[in-house]
């Protein structure tokens, strides 16, 4: 029997194209999706609907540390709706440790047990078409209701039906059934728009639905949270399907016949509309219900996702969560860095200031240290051989331009980003703040001085990661731990990008424009003019 039901399936999966897919799939597992389109503002959705401001990875920060390019370094997954799960647990920080932990075994599971991986891929398939995330703007947006009344809907249904019968007997009353459809077809043109973009959702919802009893029926899944849940509610989840499926029959756009018969049945009895306040009954009644199946489906594709990526990664640790305000990274890299360097940070109740010249490193380390506490809140990861925080919320001020369209020169966008963190509400645990060259829109000693300034600050109520070329810093604030990246001439590449503890006692920038080429009359009168400014304490640093 169960080999007849494997070569069933074999079949029907020869006949829909599912055997083709899976097997891209395969294909592609731990591998980037580079080559695919991601529409980020779709992927964006379920995020932008149901965001906490307050648990999450805030715009600036999510662009500075070039988050959509690590999602899309991530993102392997089977339906939208998988890629807008995903998309949202990189950006919730609050998710809790239990949490963190199911999610975490289910991804193991799932990259070690390729059968089960794709048995719920195949149960996915169903979800791919594009417009599958449409079902999360039914759960998660406000629905439209039309002007027309419900009492009004149902009396013209039921008068329209009765009329047609009547008329087989009575062919006098043909006018007032012609009158009947007149008004059901021009009541059915003027909401027919809204109703094709919401029967799209519920029909999806259905497919949801089965998707979710589907995957409930995998036997060998005790490592998946989400497919045991959704094990438990198949009683439930088969009532709920019941009660949206006649949308499967009404749906636009499925074919030719499909739609000629649907035209007819709005004619008699205004089907579409019928069926769409019936629905919104039902979708207001059982959406914490509807909305824990989309969760636990989409999380499992999720899961695929974070499968994949980690054995692609190869390297990773589990972070260590603390409440002593201790910072800890070992051997920390930046994924998206090919042959990246590592480097180590300790801190405990304070702040680190590094200094260097430009291309030295000091970006990308704290966008490093940055993304891997952020990783280490959202899908329990981290890039490093140890890894220890506590629950941080991360704000980045990295990347600045002028907003002509604003009005707002380059420095003025800079001090208002820096304003917002000194008026950000004291909270605990203490936000992590990134900073790279603070104040680099303005001259130097007002940058000197209003740099140290607001970093003496800002590091009462924050854990401050910030950069500079100003050495003169160094001197002038209070509980920072002092650090430096520095160039080497003797190396072919100049850098080797590891981080020093210490003040920065180099100062090797003009010597590189020797090495990349400036002629040399250039690079011994820049040597000269700084030895002098340096005589007249005029000099602002590397």
């Amino acid at each position: 029997m169960n080999r007849l039901l494997a070569l069933v399936r074999a079949g029907l999966d020869y006949l829909s194209g599912r055997a083709g897919r899976l097997r891209e799939y395969r294909a592609n597992w731990a591998r980037p999706r580079t080559e695919r389109y991601r529409d980020f503002e779709a992927i964006a959705a379920y995020h932008r609907l149901t965001v906490d401001a307050s648990a999450g990875v805030d715009d600036k920060t999510w662009h500075d540390l070039d988050m959509d390019a690590l999602f899309s370094r991530m993102e392997n997954s089977v339906t939208p709706i998988g890629r807008q799960y995903l998309y949202k647990r990189l950006r919730t920080t609050s998710i809790d440790v239990d949490t963190l932990d199911h999610q975490h075994r289910a991804a193991l599971a799932l990259l070690d047990d390729e059968g089960l991986r794709e048995d719920v891929q195949y149960h996915l398939l169903a979800l791919t078409r594009p417009t599958a995330d449409s079902v999360t703007t039914l759960l998660f947006d406000r629905q439209p209701t039309p002007s027309v009344a419900r009492p009004l809907v149902f009396t013209l249904s039921a008068l329209s039906l009765a009329t047609l019968a009547l008329t087989v007997a009575q062919p006098a009353l043909f006018p007032l059934l012609l009158t009947l459809l007149t008004l059901n077809f021009l009541i059915t043109e003027k909401y027919s728009h809204g109703l094709y973009a919401y029967s799209q959702g519920l029909s999806n919802l259905v497919t949801l639905l089965s998707v979710g009893l589907r995957i409930g029926c995998i036997r060998q899944a005790d490592e998946l949270a989400p497919a045991q849940a959704l094990r438990s509610q198949r009683a439930t989840i088969r009532r709920l399907r019941g009660k949206f499926r006649l949308l499967a029959f009404v749906r636009a756009g499925t074919n030719s016949l499909v739609n000629t018969l649907s035209f007819y049945l709005n004619l008699l009895c205004l089907l579409d509309l019928v069926v769409f306040l019936g629905s919104i009954r039902n979708l207001t009644r059982h959406r914490d219900a509807l909305v824990v199946v989309f969760e636990h489906v989409a999380s499992l594709d999720a899961a695929l996702s974070v499968a994949s990526y980690l054995q692609s990664v190869g390297t990773y640790c589990r972070p260590q969560f603390t409440t002593d305000a201790t910072l800890e990274l070992q051997d920390a890299h930046h994924p998206l860095i090919d042959d990246p360097k590592v480097n180590s940070l300790r801190l405990h109740r304070e702040s680190m200031l590094i200094t260097g010249t430009n291309m030295a490193g000091k970006t990308t380390f704290i966008k490093t240290v940055g993304l891997n506490v952020l990783l280490g809140q959202t899908i329990g990861i981290c890039h490093a051989s140890a890894a220890r925080f506590e629950r941080h919320s991360v704000h980045a001020s990295i990347r600045r331009q002028d907003s002509l369209a604003q009005g707002k020169s380059y420095y003025r966008a800079e001090i208002e980003e820096i304003l917002a963190f000194l008026t950000r509400p004291d909270s605990r645990p203490r936000p992590l703040l990134l900073i790279d060259e603070i104040f680099r829109g303005t001259n130097t000693i007002e940058r000197i001085a209003a740099s140290a300034t607001v970093l003496n600050a800002l590091v009462a109520t924050n854990t401050v990661l910030v950069t500079s070329h100003d050495v003169e810093l160094q001197s002038l604030l209070r509980d920072y731990r002092l650090c430096h990246f520095r160039e080497n001439p003797d190396l072919e590449q100049m850098f080797d990008y590891q981080l020093r503890e210490g003040p920065c006692d180099t100062r090797n920038a003009i010597k590189l424009l020797g090495l990349l080429g400036y002629p040399a009359e250039i690079v011994d009168s820049a040597d000269a003019l700084a030895r002098d400014l340096d005589a007249r304490k005029l000099g602002g640093g590397e």
